[in-house]
């Protein structure tokens, strides 16, 4: 009776197991150090006052293959980014912290390299707004709410696998 007690719960452990998949949406993990942030005044006034917090991120790959990290210029340190608004209402302009990249092209042999079982962590400094109305003079996207941070995460055949590079969500107040 033991020897199969014992059986039937290696068994249970061995159901329970996940080994991800090459492009399993499982397999990248990308997780900030908080689940809510603070954007606090930085500099200018009215239309141009900007707001920024720290994120500390950190993407594991937990597949098979190497994943490469989109940046911006051969000898960047990091990657391009993009804070994403979580439901955000219809017509919205998205969030105010989502930079708008101006980027050379960049190959796989010089995107930021992340193999199997390897974290990279990167503190990001986040600041908005990254557009303005230059009619109004008013600061386009929001500027609280829920977002997840983003990073365009590429295989080595230039294949974007879908959501490695999707974040936790967090929430983001203004002071």
């Amino acid at each position: 009776m033991p020897r199969r007690r014992l059986l039937l719960t290696l068994l249970a452990f061995a159901a329970c197991e996940h080994t991800p998949t090459e492009l399993d949406p499982v397999g990248g993990l990308l997780v900030t150090d908080a689940g809510a942030y603070v954007a606090r005044h930085e500099r200018g006034t009215g239309g141009y006052a900007e707001y920024g917090f720290t994120v500390v991120a950190r993407f594991t790959n937990t597949t098979s293959r190497t994943l490469y990290l989109e940046n911006c210029f051969p000898d960047a340190k990091g990657p391009t980014f993009g804070v994403a608004l979580i439901d955000p209402p219809t017509g919205a302009f998205g969030s105010a912290y989502s930079p708008f990249w101006a980027c050379v092209g960049v190959d796989l042999a010089h995107m930021v390299v992340v193999r199997p079982g390897a974290t990279r962590v990167d503190t990001i400094h986040v600041v908005g707004p990254t557009a303005v109305d230059g009619i109004t003079q008013r600061p386009l996207g929001a500027f609280d709410g829920r977002m997840r941070l983003v990073y365009e995460v590429m295989t080595g055949d230039s294949t974007p696998p879908g959501g490695l590079g999707r974040s936790n969500t967090f929430s983001v107040r203004r002071e």
